[in-house]
């Protein structure tokens, strides 16, 4: 798994450079890519505002060239009416004929729950290409589709992503929502101690919320630097991280290595219950990715890590995911 944004320095992002990275990750068979928040589209004819909604719009553009890869966009329920958001939401996921997810770094269940309350009840057109309405919401403008006419009901549910924060007063919120809405919780954690430990943390909030562990798998994100050998992959992370000013947040898994290492490394978290997957984030996009995707993907999948190909055509099928289990009733308040 990878992600756009975070391994660099905060920078507008183009649609031709985004389709070129979710191809090569697409080789690889990963997962999904993820536009954070902070993800910025480049100013265009048809992008003149870059907003809160830039993820989504990327996301909906990216799914509809690039096959069998998940596309998730962090969006931030709170500052956009549901319907809004879910608009937003279910274009990304008729985009991609499912392979649609849903990341988030702040929120409420309550908030949760009215967004999926918009998408399971919004209509799509049967057999027909929707029409187009624009909607405005804080000086951002975005594309939805309008129903037709005779359009049906269609149940659109993309699987959620929490992310956690890093203090521990913010911690306890982000846990109560991972437990009750997340399908994938994200983690910064440095040493696998530290990351079994929040891992099992997320499998208690998610046994009160009346649903099983097993439901919700824990990504761990990991900063890769990959090289010939671990002496070359460490001078060039020293490189980008004094010439090229790349930032590596606090309590971050850093590993700069060959692919084999890297591979290795991965494996040993996950065999000892420290994480379920990665969220890879590349010292340098294009090199590291190329570099992760050709090296270290065919060593997983040798292992049995990693499959060979996407089961199924949604990215609930890729995770393995059933349609997800309400939580009990006295769950949300």
């Amino acid at each position: 798994m990878w992600r756009t944004h975070g391994s660099q320095p905060a920078q507008p992002f183009d649609q031709e450079t985004a389709v070129r990275l979710a191809r090569i990750a697409a080789l690889g068979a990963l997962d999904l890519v993820v536009f954070d928040s902070s993800f910025a589209l480049r100013p265009s004819r048809d992008t003149p505002l870059a907003g809160v909604l830039d993820p989504a719009i990327a996301a909906r553009r990216i799914a509809s060239v690039v096959p069998e890869v998940g596309v998730v966009a962090q969006l931030d329920p709170g500052g956009i009416d549901p319907a809004h958001l879910a608009q937003a939401l279910a274009a990304v996921d008729e985009a991609s004929g499912g392979r649609a997810g849903w990341q988030l770094g702040r929120g409420t269940p309550a908030e949760v729950q009215a967004v999926r309350a918009e998408l399971a009840a919004r209509p799509t057109a049967a057999g027909k290409d929707p029409g187009e309405q624009t909607v405005t919401r804080d000086g951002v403008r975005f594309t939805v589709p309008t129903p037709r006419p005779g359009s049906r009901a269609r149940r659109t549910e993309p699987p959620v992503v929490v992310v956690l924060p890093q203090d521990e007063a913010s911690l306890g919120p982000a846990l109560e929502l991972a437990g009750r809405e997340a399908d994938l919780v994200r983690v910064r954690v440095a040493t696998p101690r530290r990351a079994a430990a929040l891992r099992e943390r997320v499998h208690e909030a998610v046994r009160a919320a009346g649903r099983e562990p097993k439901e919700v798998r824990v990504l761990v994100e990991l900063f890769a630097v990959i090289g010939p050998d671990r002496a070359s992959s460490a001078a060039r992370f020293e490189l980008l991280r004094h010439i090229e000013g790349v930032h590596v947040p606090r309590d971050t898994l850093v590993l700069a290595d060959s692919p084999v290492h890297v591979a290795t490394e991965i494996q040993d978290w996950v065999d000892s219950g420290a994480a379920d997957g990665f969220v890879i984030r590349p010292a340098a996009l294009a090199t590291d990715l190329d570099a992760f995707v050709a090296g270290v993907v065919p060593v997983l999948q040798g292992a049995g890590y990693l499959r060979e190909s996407y089961p199924g055509s949604t990215l609930r099928e890729t995770l393995g995911l059933s349609r997800r289990a309400r939580a009990r009733s006295t769950a949300v308040v």
